[in-house]
């Protein structure tokens, strides 16, 4: 039996079932070799990614499950020659997305954690994009070094410097990853930012300490017209730490919610930075 043939056919069949067919799906993937899984280069809405399919994101990716009318709703607000800035950006899905839908884009995209950095850098390759500059640092309040608490269980964009996996997943004990971070003001400064016209931040559970931070250093009319942040707004920490509380505080209005990420527009024309 040629294994590859086989393997390719039942990764076709999981991708060609109908979505309400989980039991289906997941039965037909068991049937496939773990090493398998993990370097599937798979076209997803226009792009090539190369994709790990013991990953929760990466499955979403393969079935054609992804956040798109927060990704529509960046690409609307964004100008042709806009910049967006991704913090958290994991493989680089809503960059890549972006910078495919915008091509005259700037989009500076940051990712600290070194696996998923490197599927990114794969992904970029393989569409041939130029304008993205991926920084493999951590955004933080502060320009310092973290400890990256690594989810080890089927979901690498659960890690987090914040909430402890044992807690989160169950894990019996923390892998840890000490990450480089910038505070995003310095990160500006140093990529020479001129204007950021759309944001995504999804740093489980980090949120509130970044945009808390660049909301009393930088002056409203710098502010980006339109963020999409990720926000556990029922977990234990949202009442102290609610990042929709804080956006409205700083003249957000929210436009909509799907799950647990929350759009918001300022209403206003992003000034350029002065370096």
């Amino acid at each position: 039996m040629d294994w590859k043939v086989f393997t390719d056919t039942l990764l076709l069949l999981a991708r060609n079932l109908p979505l309400g067919r989980r039991t289906a799906v997941r039965a037909v993937m068991r049937l496939i070799p773990e090493r398998a899984k993990q370097n599937v280069v798979a076209a997803v809405d226009g792009l090539k990614l190369s994709l790990d399919l013991r990953e929760a994101l990466d499955m979403g990716y393969f079935l054609g499950i992804w956040d798109r009318d927060e990704i529509e709703a960046i690409i609307k607000n964004i100008p042709k020659d806009g910049c967006f800035v991704d913090i958290g950006a994991n493989q680089g899905f809503y960059s890549l997305m972006i910078a495919k839908s915008v091509p005259n884009s700037r989009i500076y995209a940051f990712e600290p954690d070194p696996y998923s950095a490197l599927k990114f850098r794969k992904n970029i390759s393989l569409n041939n994009l130029d304008n993205i500059v991926l920084v493999e640092k951590g955004i933080s309040d502060s320009s310092r070094k973290l400890k990256l608490m690594i989810n080890t269980a089927g979901n690498r964009g659960g890690s987090s410097v914040e909430i402890s996996q044992t807690q989160w997943t169950g894990a019996s004990n923390d892998v840890v990853v000490e990450i480089e971070c910038l505070a995003l003001s310095e990160a500006i400064r140093s990529f020479g930012i001129k204007e950021i016209d759309t944001m995504k931040i999804d740093i489980e559970g980090h949120e509130h300490s970044v945009l808390s931070k660049f909301f009393s250093d930088t002056p409203r009319e710098f502010f980006p017209r339109l963020i999409v942040a990720e926000s556990f707004e029922d977990a234990p920490y949202a009442e102290e730490k609610s990042v929709v509380r804080l956006l409205n505080e700083n003249g957000f209005v929210k436009s909509f919610s799907k799950s647990n990420n929350h759009v918001f527009v300022s209403g206003i024309t992003p000034s350029k930075f002065s370096h």
